[in-house]
């Protein structure tokens, strides 16, 4: 017999008026007795049972799955394969833990604090098969005491490798064992230096009792949850059986269970004094580990303790009782609980009796939920972990009837939006960032949607919440568009900053804006997931895709040449979206907001072309300090500027506070289309750091790169770039043995160079595209050298062949201040040569700032000039004036194209354009939305459409003009920024 949610409660709705209204009749029928005990009896069974009503309706489940959220799901799963498939492999995954019983569960859950899987090593195979600090293990509930290396299948625990190290925690009377090494034990005045390591050369406890411990535990909570979710689905009571045996074990250990890092430092103290403390501090400013009494924090090679405290490594960022880091250490599995708990708490038997009784119910909800919410809301953060903390105040807010807690969610995700995502919608960290805390926050998203306070409740600021709406405009629906607005080819994320690579497009933005918003965003959802929407899905489309949701085949990804004005990243597609873009990562450092997660890369450049990456960042290596073999740190390479293509300064890092770039140019034509930005405190030596990118269409549907770099300031210039492509041809330029610094040595073998004289040409092979890059400058010296060809840290990844790296340097003179104009050709081809035939530098002065080339095509010729002003020169058969212009003749010396940025005049030939000003400068009355009204008449408005204007003091940024009148401009897709006035770019493009 299956009670269903809506039964029930109208059941016991039917109770309640009945009651209520015995009570009436009852003091109608006895008055004499009005003042006696009788219905005073009466009136409170009828509160009690009016208390039962309200504790049983609200027992419908109402928060993360609401009832028609379930009822939505059962739908998907009539009509459709894949939301069947999805159910079918809960019920697989779940197979173990049914066949357990409630004495096997008790016995799995365990009693002592679990440990951790972060920074576990495998003693038989680190350092050979295995990278120290980065064990991989498998573990399988069918054998749940042990586990195995997944490089080399040892098992563990091995009485090869016993555990013989103890860490005591004598307040609360536990103990934890770990392995130590054979060089310790013989050393042990030296154990630090003998221990297995993590985080860097930080020694760390391998414990394999305890990481088995933490796996039990994870595999619990998430079978909780999934058997929560088929209970809903199937209404089948074992299901939630289960689920709150689970539940009810959690409830009896929880409270037992001691704050523990993933370093594996542990506090000796009531968790719930230790996550006041941790909270207190962080929030005064102070460590994120609190502040603790001497030998507190217990560490198994004494680590954190300081002259009159210790602390808990990382605090809550890495510190949990039932889970560390992860999904906000304890809000993910805690917030995970209570889903689980709301989708079965009024489930019942075979033979309508209540699954849950009383007193399980209380302690799950006083020792497991509240006390797990209780410590997590001390932590207040806006971090990309401690965003996991308002899914779980909102889920207790709802389900406790707490509005104040919802509330406190909305207001924390309110608060992160306007302090850690740009104005466009971009994270302040890195693309793959972005998709990492979406994933930690987007719970609390769909808790907050449509919510309204409950009736009578008045906040003391005065803010009623009534259906509220996450989804529809506003900066959270921008930074889901931003996870596809960046796409590189493939629907892949742009390698920027600690993204990884290889990383495909986060189809759970797609989908939730499907889902939430419909429109054009049904159509991206089926492109992004390269299928119908009737042939796949994701969990989250399961319960919240409406089963008749349609798409109208009219949409295209947003993949467009743009400037993303927030994020400060600009990316020219050449009219190629699917398979070309070219980025400019302008990036900022702790300037106009607070970031993390991105590299030492101001002003580089990756570039993929034919649908491949063909001038690479490094990526993202680890995020936990991980060593090299010989001892180096990964990450030290990937997110240093030497490993980036860039100009780097003296052979020294960019700086990392209160730096970024300005944009200076963004033009789009048919023909070509080209950014400028300067950089911002890059370099503190340098007066200028100023980076050109242009894409040209050349004849047969190629293209080529054209990048220009000019550096002003320090002694040593050397202009980077590389390729994973396999090089072509390089021995033939006459290489000699080189020398580098010993900054570069670190990371570059074999070193060799070259003594230009007019231009270089490299080539690289990458599966079938080529690349030819032509260096223009007659530099001192261009070094090839190898550098490291990994960019992830796995034993894989490391076997990878090295990477040819080329170095263009220029040094000063002694005395003399250092002014560089780097140009160089970059052309993808998968034809047998290459579009360029030949190229030539016409210009290049210092003083002036004048670039001009010269690149020969098939029946072309290309006359390319940049400038830093409106004065007009002449260029071969060229005259311009303007900080930018593009010419091109055929084979006849006919002028056919032109195009004139930030100019007043481009001639050649027959061929004119003249501009009445380089740029129109009007001022600003108000900002509403993605509109400035101006505060004076704006003329030929219509000409200026499409074009770029320019805003802001520091920094300086820019927007794509999408309509405007005399008294407006509005802007592309993003808010205007509010400011005092506008600089409109005025360009022109003629050919065909």
């Amino acid at each position: 017999m299956k009670i269903g949610y809506r039964r029930m409660a109208k059941g016991l709705a039917s109770l309640a008026i009945l009651a209520i209204g015995a009570a009436f009749c009852f003091s109608a029928l006895f008055p004499w007795l009005s003042k006696g005990v009788l219905p005073t009896t009466v009136l409170l069974l009828t509160t009690v049972i009016t208390l039962l009503v309200c504790r049983t309706v609200s027992a419908e489940p109402s928060t993360q799955y609401k009832l028609a959220d379930i009822e939505n799901a059962r739908e998907n799963v009539k009509q459709y394969e894949w939301a069947r498939d999805i159910v079918d492999e809960w019920k697989a995954s779940t197979a173990s833990v049914m066949a357990k019983s409630r004495s096997e569960i008790d016995e799995l859950i365990p009693d002592l604090t679990p440990g951790t899987h972060y920074g576990q090593n495998c003693p038989h195979c680190v350092g050979k098969q295995s990278l120290m600090g980065n064990g991989q293990f498998d573990w399988d509930a069918e054998r749940p005491d042990e586990i195995a290396c997944a490089s080399c299948e040892m098992v563990f625990p091995n009485k090869e490798y016993p555990e013989t190290g103890v860490l005591e925690c004598p307040k609360l009377g536990q103990r934890f064992t770990y392995y130590e090494t054979k060089e310790e034990l013989e050393n042990p005045e030296k154990r630090n230096e003998h221990a297995l390591k993590w985080l860097g050369d930080q020694p760390t406890m391998t414990s394999f009792t305890g990481h088995i411990r933490d796996r039990k535990v994870d595999w619990a909570r998430s079978q909780c949850l999934t058997l929560a979710k088929l209970y809903a689905i199937t209404e089948e009571p074992a299901y939630a059986e289960r689920v709150v045996w689970i539940l009810d074990r959690f409830a009896s250990v929880y409270p037992n269970y001691l704050y523990h890092s993933y370093d594996g430092s542990v506090a000796d103290l009531d968790p719930a004094k230790v996550a006041e403390n941790m909270g207190k501090i962080e929030a005064e400013g102070g460590s994120r580990g609190g502040r603790f009494p001497k030998e507190t924090v217990r560490h198994a090679y004494g680590l954190h303790q300081f002259e009159n405290h210790s602390e808990l490594f990382n605090g809550f960022w890495g510190a949990g009782r039932m889970s560390v880091h992860g999904k906000g250490s304890d809000a993910g599995p805690i917030f995970y609980l209570a889903v689980a708990y709301d989708l079965i708490r009024d489930a019942e038997d075979g033979s309508g009796n209540r699954i849950l009784d009383g007193d399980a119910e209380q302690r799950i909800l006083e020792d497991l939920i509240l006390a797990g919410c209780r410590d997590m809301e001390h932590w207040v953060s806006l971090s990309n972990k401690g965003t996991a903390v308002y899914g779980l105040s909102a889920t207790v807010g709802i389900l406790r009837n707490e509005p104040e807690r919802v509330h406190r969610a909305w207001e924390l995700f309110q608060r992160m939006l306007a302090e850690r995502y740009h104005h466009d919608g971009f994270y302040s960290e890195s693309p793959g960032y972005s998709a990492h805390n979406f994933s930690n926050v987007r719970e609390a998203a769909d808790l907050l949607h449509g919510y309204s306070d409950p009736e009578g409740y008045e906040p003391e600021d005065g803010r009623r919440f009534e259906n509220v709406d996450m989804y529809t405009g506003g900066r959270f629906n921008l930074s889901l568009q931003s996870l596809m607005r960046q796409l590189a080819p493939g629907r892949m994320m742009p390698v920027i900053g600690d993204t990884l690579v290889n990383a495909h497009a986060d189809i759970l933005s797609a989908e939730v804006l499907a889902c939430r918003a419909g429109g054009d965003f049904v159509d991206l959802l089926e492109i992004v997931q390269d299928a119908p929407l009737s042939e796949k899905g994701s969990e989250y489309a399961l319960w919240y895709r409406p089963p008749n949701l349609t798409p109208t085949g009219s949409a295209e990804l947003p993949l467009n040449s743009e400037w993303f004005p927030g994020w400060h990243v600009g990316v020219l597609r050449g009219g190629r979206a699917k398979d070309n873009a070219l980025y400019l990562n302008g990036n900022e450092h702790n300037w106009t907001v607070q970031t993390g997660h991105r590299q030492q890369d101001i002003l580089s450049m990756c570039y993929w072309a034919y649908g491949k990456e063909m001038a690479t960042d490094r990526g993202y290596f680890s995020g936990s300090g991980q060593l090299l073999p010989d001892g180096r740190g990964g990450q030290v390479w990937t997110k240093s500027s030497l490993s980036h293509n860039l100009v780097v300064v003296d052979e020294e890092e960019q700086a990392t506070r209160e730096s970024g770039s300005n944009l200076e140019l963004f033009g789009i034509a048919p023909g070509v289309e080209v950014m400028q930005a300067s950089g911002h405190n890059a370099y503190p030596q340098c007066e200028e750091y100023r980076r050109t990118l242009v894409i040209v269409n050349a004849p047969g549907g190629a293209s080529y790169v054209v990048d220009l770099f000019r550096v002003k300031g320090g002694k040593i210039h050397q202009y980077n770039f590389h390729s994973d492509g396999i090089p072509g041809g390089h021995e033939s330029l006459g290489l000699q043995p080189a020398e580098v610094s010993e900054t570069w040595g670190k990371w570059l073998e074999r070193p060799q160079s070259i003594l230009p004289e007019g231009t270089t040409t490299l080539t690289w092979d990458n599966e079938g595209v080529n690349l030819e890059l032509t260096l223009m400058n007659e530099a001192d010296r261009v070094i090839l050298a190898d550098a490291p060809g990994w960019r992830l840290g796995t034993p894989e990844e490391l076997a990878k062949p090295p990477v040819r790296q080329v170095l263009v340097e220029y040094r000063a003179e002694e005395g003399a201040p250092l002014a560089t104009q780097f140009a160089s050709l970059i052309a993808p081809y998968e034809a047998e040569a290459s579009p360029i035939r030949s190229a030539r530098m016409l210009v290049n002065d210092t003083e002036s700032g004048v670039v001009a080339l010269e690149v020969k095509l098939e029946g072309r010729t290309d006359y390319i000039i940049s400038t830093k002003d409106q004065e007009v020169r002449e260029y071969g058969p060229v005259s311009a004036g303007g900080e930018f212009a593009l010419v091109s003749v055929d084979a006849e010396g006919k002028a056919i194209q032109g195009y004139l940025i930030k100019g007043t005049t481009l001639k050649c030939g027959e061929l004119e354009i003249a501009l009445p000003a380089a740029n129109t400068t009007v001022k600003v009355a108000s900002t509403e939305g993605k509109t400035w009204v101006l505060d004076e008449e704006l003329d030929e408005h219509e000409e200026l459409i499409g074009n770029y204007a320019i805003v802001g003091n520091g920094p300086v940024t820019g927007f794509q003009i999408e309509s405007a009148t005399g008294k407006s401009v509005s802007v592309r897709d993003y808010p205007a920024l509010p400011c005092d006035s506008i600089e409109i770019l005025r360009s022109e493009w003629v050919g065909e």
